[in-house]
């Protein structure tokens, strides 16, 4: 007996919630896809002094009625004015560039409004390579690491590897060739 309340009791359920959800959708959802619930779409603006159509070719590759604007970056409007995508700097209904993933504001900069000349960045450049340089000199030559090490030198054996490291074995090893640091890895100071 209870088995069978138990699957009348889901039919109706079942079927309830079947009408519930078809009645719904059906008049929750609205011509452009939305839910009802979302605030009304902003008005569509014209599009701004950057859309210049330069037309098509009429060599048969064009995009038929799509406008062809000249090309310029978002990165280039005004970043305070209010947006309807504050981030990408568009507008709602704005139409876009055919190359609008070249163009949009997450490619690399726009470069036609730098404050410096090409002189002047190569000017920048070689003033940081020669401290990079002036560093590496003073690193390599000018600070005098092994007199601040506390540890002693390793001695090696069979004269300072003299004939390991391809000193001649007809010759004696001179006091330098005993005396020599043996090359290891450099890893900084």
């Amino acid at each position: 007996m209870a088995a069978r309340i138990s699957q009348v009791l889901k039919r109706s359920l079942f079927s309830q919630s079947k009408t519930i959800q078809k009645s719904t959708l059906s008049t929750t959802f609205v011509r452009n896809g939305s839910t009802g619930n979302d605030p009304p779409a902003p008005p569509i603006k014209p599009p701004g002094k950057e859309f210049i159509d330069q037309g098509w070719k009429d060599d048969g590759l064009g995009l038929g009625d799509y406008p062809n604007y000249k090309e310029w970056s978002y990165q280039n409007r005004d970043p305070t004015l209010p947006y309807w995508d504050q981030q990408e700097r568009r507008h709602f209904g704005e139409p876009l560039h055919v190359n609008h993933d070249a163009l949009n504001i997450w490619m690399p900069d726009d470069i036609s409004n730098h404050r410096y000349t090409p002189k002047e960045m190569a000017l920048h450049l070689s003033i940081a390579l020669g401290l990079l340089g002036g560093l590496i000199f003073y690193s390599e030559y000018v600070y005098d690491a092994p007199s601040r090490d506390p540890a002693a030198p390793k001695p090696y054996p069979y004269n300072n590897l003299y004939l390991e490291m391809g000193g001649d074995p007809d010759k004696e090893p001179t006091e330098y060739d005993l005396k020599r640091k043996i090359p290891r890895p450099h890893y900084g100071w």
